[in-house]
């Protein structure tokens, strides 16, 4: 009675009418394959970064005194328009007014001791000298002059000749031991910290930053990227201010690590502008938008490159490849394209492959080319 109900029966069974009606409707929604198109690589713009101006080597400059140091006077305000050379701010600093006063006090005993040496040649030369003598002044001389050597050193360190050394210690007047901080380039004033009476120290904030104008010495234009994707071979660049102003670019270098939060990596561009053509204004800290498009021209294997969707990509004999569909009808998944993945960016696919736009590829392939071959009617 259990065989019965289970229907073991010897001989071969015939398939009910209404179980085929229930299988062919599934049957025929797995048939159809869904198809996408290759388009051409112009319509994808492969990566748009952000991207920031960088300011030109040699234009800004920060003031701030090499040592601690007390502000006397400040003498330039935001957005003030200075010289290259013109003073902003006077300063005290212990160290350097100590080691004047070190440089000037060695050159003195130095001296002094050259007196006594030319006195104990003529005591020599009337044999009245002791050699204990002449050998006593002869290390106080070297001391002296190590004493200014090393007092010279803190001076050239500030910025201040040795020959102004008596000057800044004996000088007259306010200006006695103060030093004067100059900037180092003709500019706009952009930022002032320095306060009177402000206690400054080795680390803290400049008191003085001066944004430099023109491009003279200023070094070229940079403009830093960070990208999220690879860079084709023989792509093309192209920087959009928010104002809508282009501008062709050109790869500097790339950065050789890359950051483990994002997985991006930094690269670097300069203005390339056509002949005939100047570049946008692009002032320093404007954030733009850098645009990468790759290369469209076929090699000369027939490659060229080409947008797929993603979707449509998958592993033939170990290489990543696309499917042409085969025939309507055949039942074939589709004919292998080899293809070369050359960036990702998001449902799209930038690929090398012996493609043109137009050409249909199967979509999900890794679900059709996997389905089975259609299983062989069985004999009775």
């Amino acid at each position: 009675m259990l065989a019965g109900a289970l229907g073991c029966a010897r001989g071969p069974q015939a398939v009910e009418p209404a179980a085929v009606a229930a299988v062919a409707p599934v049957a025929a929604a797995m048939d159809p394959v869904q198809v996408g198109t290759v388009r051409a690589a112009e319509s994808l713009a492969l990566l748009e970064a952000p991207g920031q101006v960088l300011q030109p080597p040699g234009a800004v400059a920060e003031v701030a005194p090499p040592f601690r140091a007390q502000v006397t006077e400040v003498l330039v305000a935001p957005g003030q328009t200075v010289a290259a050379g013109a003073p902003v701010a006077t300063v005290l600093m212990p160290e350097v007014l100590r080691a004047a006063g070190s440089y000037v006090g060695a050159a003195l005993r130095a001296q002094a001791y050259q007196q006594r040496q030319k006195q104990l040649v003529e005591l020599k030369a009337e044999g009245l000298m002791r050699l204990a003598d002449q050998a006593e002044n002869d290390a106080r001389i070297a001391e002296a002059r190590a004493a200014q050597k090393e007092a010279r050193a803190v001076l050239q360190a500030a910025g201040v000749a040795a020959s102004e050394a008596e000057e800044l210690v004996d000088g007259e007047g306010s200006r006695r031991g103060r030093l004067t901080l100059r900037s180092p380039l003709a500019g706009t004033v952009t930022m002032v910290k320095a306060v009177l009476g402000q206690q400054w120290d080795v680390g803290s904030p400049p008191l003085v930053r001066v944004v430099g104008v023109g491009a003279g010495g200023a070094g070229e234009l940079r403009i830093e990227a960070r990208l999220l994707s690879g860079i084709p071979d023989g792509s093309r660049f192209e920087l959009r201010t928010p104002s809508g102003q282009l501008c062709p670019l050109r790869l500097i270098g790339r950065a050789p690590a890359v950051d483990g939060r994002d997985g991006s990596t930094l690269a670097w561009f300069a203005p390339a502008p056509s002949p005939g053509s100047a570049p946008p204004p692009l002032p320093a800290g404007l954030a733009v938008k850098v645009s990468i498009s790759p290369a469209v021209a076929a090699d000369a294997g027939g490659e060229r490159a080409v947008v797929v969707p993603a979707r449509a990509l998958r592993w033939v004999e170990g290489r990543p490849a696309v499917l042409r569909p085969g025939p309507p009808g055949s039942g074939s998944p589709g004919v292998p394209v080899p293809v070369r993945i050359l960036a990702t960016l998001g449902a799209d696919a930038l690929v090398a492959a012996a493609l043109v736009p137009g050409d249909p590829v199967v979509l999900d392939a890794s679900l059709h080319a996997l389905a089975p071959s259609p299983p062989k009617e069985l004999a009775p």
